[in-house]
């Protein structure tokens, strides 16, 4: 695996202009802006990687993302798209310019969201120190010819408790045919990726950890003949995993500890939500009798109270039902939370006011809601039954 110890003066420019060349001299940039839909093998191998990668990232919208070696851009869009503020960074001024094509294109693009596209100059990231708080590089970091400043420069920018996704090369990805004829044909860097010096290289620039994902080949299948026999394949489908992973890896590096699951990167989102009575009178709005509502975290992700209007907030949320069971209103009512409530402890919301919806016997469902995600009652929660009462007003 190259790194500065082996460069010669100038190799970094040279790698960086034949980058830039392979984007600029390209005939046909037809594929270009199709990526990853170019055509269906691409299009297979790049979900199989990416939704290991995007998993690993453990992302929540709001937050910021450095997509590293971004090409044209096309996973800047995607991140845009998944709440992301996104900083778009490459050598190559062309990719850049292919990319905001190919993002002025799609009317989907989030506007409200910050999406800066960055050139560098392959040394020196121009961005603050702990500014993003997440990196992402796909199938880019085997082009890095000085990896052992890179991965300090993107430590540097990596907030606090932040990880660092990649979806990269293999230790035998140079002997694959197409990234022979890269090499042999545009001279750009076609380099091997050594976990085991990585991983060095990153406790050097300051990460607490890495970490490895494995998963088969993407075409790998095999006859189902029963839940037996898919026991029986575990060797196979490791040694499947394995021989992949010469030519392809997902890993992460994480700074400080970002692995604790929040609402907004949720993990196991469980309530046991508790009633002081399940029947209610109302009247102009107020509860004659108001009730506690105790619930306590039984999962083990942190609920945060207040997101600051970004999805992961987690409110008490109640549904409207007609007395036989009907659905009226969904989001017939919500509540915020106090503070932030961690696994194992608890909180407590009174109900004294809601919404009139009309004289009449309604049904109230009592659960929590994880904004922008799910209700509670989805991960396997409990949630609890009230009956209501409307009076008009006087009676």
């Amino acid at each position: 695996m190259l790194t500065e110890k082996q460069l010669a003066p100038g190799d970094i420019e040279r790698f960086n202009t034949a980058h830039e060349q392979w984007f600029a001299r390209m005939p046909n940039i037809d594929h270009l802006m199709k990526k990853p839909f170019g055509n269906p093998l691409e299009c297979v191998e790049t979900f199989q990687q990416l939704g290991r990668l995007l998993a690993g990232l453990r992302l929540a919208p709001g937050m910021t993302v450095l997509d590293f070696g971004c090409g044209t851009c096309w996973m800047s869009e995607f991140l845009n798209k998944m709440g992301m503020h996104v900083v778009a960074l490459d050598v190559s001024q062309t990719a850049l310019d292919i990319g905001r094509q190919i993002l002025a294109m799609d009317q989907r693009i989030n506007g409200d969201l910050s999406l800066r596209l960055v050139q560098y100059d392959g040394q020196h990231i121009p961005l603050d120190d702990a500014s993003v708080d997440r990196v992402l590089c796909f199938g880019a970091f085997h082009h890095v010819p000085n990896k052992i400043g890179v991965m300090e420069e993107i430590h540097r920018v990596m907030k606090p408790d932040s990880i660092f996704g990649l979806g990269d090369a293999g230790i035998d990805y140079d002997t694959i045919p197409q990234s022979v004829f890269e090499r042999e044909t545009w001279g750009v860097l076609e380099d091997n990726l050594n976990l085991e010096e990585l991983s060095a290289i990153g406790e050097a620039a300051g990460f607490n950890a890495m970490y490895l994902t494995l998963a088969p080949e993407p075409h790998y299948w095999f006859r189902f003949d029963g839940y037996d026999r898919v026991d029986a394949q575990r060797d196979e489908m490791f040694d499947s995993a394995r021989k992949f992973s010469r030519h392809f890896e997902v890993f992460f590096f994480v700074k400080g500890n970002p692995l604790t699951p929040t609402s907004a990167t949720p993990d196991r989102l469980l309530a046991e939500i508790t009633l002081e009575h399940d029947d209610l009178t109302l009247s102009s709005g107020a509860v004659h009798r108001p009730v506690s509502v105790r619930v306590a975290n039984t999962g083990n992700s942190i609920w945060l109270a207040d997101t600051q209007g970004e999805k992961g907030q987690v409110n008490l949320g109640i549904h409207l039902f007609s007395a036989d069971g009907e659905l009226i209103n969904l989001d017939y009512f919500r509540m915020p939370l106090s503070g932030d409530v961690r696994p194992g402890e608890d909180a407590t919301f009174d109900l004294r006011e809601l919404p009139d919806p009309g004289p009449g016997e309604y049904l109230l469902e009592i659960d929590l809601v994880d904004e922008g995600f799910c209700w509670f009652k989805q991960w396997g929660t409990t949630a609890r039954r009230a009956k209501l009462t409307v009076v008009e007003s006087g009676s």
